[in-house]
């Protein structure tokens, strides 16, 4: 079956986000009660420490994730940034390594969980701010190692796990840091790393290649506005964009030369540096890669913190330009780490989003993320005011659509295996009627176009 595209699709939803208004910055998709289904870990970070801590959030019957589980949140001293989660001490219990960020008095933590659950605290450096960490087995020994980077001439530092709480530090730099992915970008079967900065070369974003032993050499400066200038401190990632089997790199950036980079490999430099989205201090972030509507590319979620805006760039590689879709004008936040999994088990990826009022997630239909807000959904297209109101949700018979505005609109409703149910086209009223009182129970998507290339899609439940 033909799948659908839209070149300007956007969808906002309103609803409420789970849990509430708590502040959530890094979150994960973990089966955590061995149950079959995903559930969601987040760090809840607050300025009152006793209220922060690493938490998860059960996958209950309605998939609302209402209930809300303390994993860590004992001496815990300053604002979380990011966590990971791994067994780097290999007696199968998770572990979980924090950065905390105290504004010149923060630290890099572990949390090494004992066979009862109790927890014991190994700071492997304080007085220092960190913001990002990422764990594998650098040097080959065996053992899981920690390297992270942050603020205030915290640099780039490397933990080289000797056995268990024994750690190594290695200063790569204290220039260049603030985020950092690792993955093995040369296919050599070692764990290379792409690091961000602010400026330009001493302290820009670059490529580091590992020996093998842990040791790092310069691969590439990731030039950004100019071909001297590398600032990427939002986000940078690791992945196969170009679907090519070689290793690219995204850069996210929001200072004055801000943007979306992609850095095609494997020459990584001029000729192979495109700018997927540029639109200065607007943009900046989160983004997270995965192939959000199963074509073979991996796709872009990306946050728009200037605008309050959540984007899906869809990767068709029919040239490198991404196309859009807005998932949510809703969001508040500047950089919470969002996470994707088969909540549903459906599938499909699905999307975890936290932000500063809470977490929601976003169920994956046919390659489109929408906003699960349990039994209701508002539809809104890109101009809020265009559509006023579409109820019932869930609906019996007659689905009532009020505009603002008598323009023409063509009306198409599919079901969840993306085949169109029902169509029509409305000439100029404002108030309307869908009569769906011949579909099967289930949920249906409906899409809303205006002939201005203003589209909005939504998900009903037909009862």
């Amino acid at each position: 079956m033909k799948k659908i595209y839209f070149c300007s699709l956007i969808l906002i939803f309103t609803g409420y986000n789970l849990l509430g208004q708590d502040h959530y910055v890094c979150s994960y998709t973990y089966d955590y009660d061995n149950d079959g289904d995903l559930d969601i870990v987040a760090a809840l970070t607050s300025f009152t420490p006793e209220e922060s801590g690493i938490y998860w959030l059960e996958n209950d019957e309605g998939k609302m994730f209402n209930s809300k589980h303390l994993i860590i949140n004992s001496d815990i001293s300053y604002r979380i940034e990011y966590f990971n989660m791994v067994d780097y001490d290999a007696d199968g219990d998770l572990d979980y390594i924090i950065c905390e960020n105290g504004w010149n008095d923060g630290s890099l933590v572990i949390y090494q969980q004992n066979h009862n659950n109790a927890f014991n605290k190994i700071i492997l450096l304080e007085e220092y701010d960190f913001t990002m960490s990422k764990v594998a087995d650098f040097n080959n020994d065996g053992f899981i190692d920690i390297i992270g980077v942050g603020d205030n001439n915290t640099g780039t530092r490397m933990y080289f796990n000797n056995s268990n709480i024994d750690f190594s530090e290695v200063i790569l730099s204290t220039d260049y840091g603030g985020v950092i992915d690792a993955k093995d970008i040369d296919n050599d079967g070692d764990t290379d790393i792409a690091v961000g900065g602010s400026g330009v070369y001493n302290d820009g974003a670059r490529i580091l290649s590992n020996d093998g032993a842990g040791s790092f050499d310069l691969i590439s400066y990731l030039a950004s506005y100019t071909i001297n200038h590398h600032s990427i401190w939002e986000d940078i990632e690791i992945a196969d964009y170009h679907g090519d089997n070689s290793m690219d790199v995204l850069g996210f950036s929001s200072d004055a030369t801000g943007g979306l980079w992609y850095y095609q490999g494997p020459s990584y430099g001029s000729g192979s540096i495109f700018v997927l989205d540029r639109d200065g201090v607007d943009i900046g972030g989160d983004i997270l890669l995965f192939d959000v509507d199963k074509n073979g590319y991996v796709d872009i979620v990306r946050q728009e913190k200037g605008k309050s805006k959540v984007d899906v760039l869809y990767n068709y590689q029919a040239s490198v330009w991404p196309q859009k879709e807005v998932i949510s004008t809703e969001w508040e936040g500047e950089h919470e780490r969002m996470s994707f999994g088969d909540l549903d088990n459906d599938g499909d990826e699905d999307l975890v989003l936290p932000s500063e009022a809470g977490i929601s997630w976003f169920e994956n239909i046919d390659g489109h993320l929408i906003k699960y807000v349990g039994n209701t959904t508002n539809i809104l297209t890109k101009n809020s005011n265009q559509i006023l109101e579409c109820y019932p949700n869930p609906v019996n018979d007659i689905l009532h659509i009020r505009m603002k505005d008598n323009n023409s609109i063509r009306i198409k409703v599919y079901n969840i295996q993306r085949t169109i149910v029902y169509e029509e086209i409305i000439n100029r009223k404002s108030n309307l009627e869908i009569n769906l009182s011949s579909l099967q129970s289930g949920f249906y998507i409906v899409e809303i176009s205006d002939f201005k290339s203003n589209i909005s899609v939504g998900k009903v439940f037909k009862k």
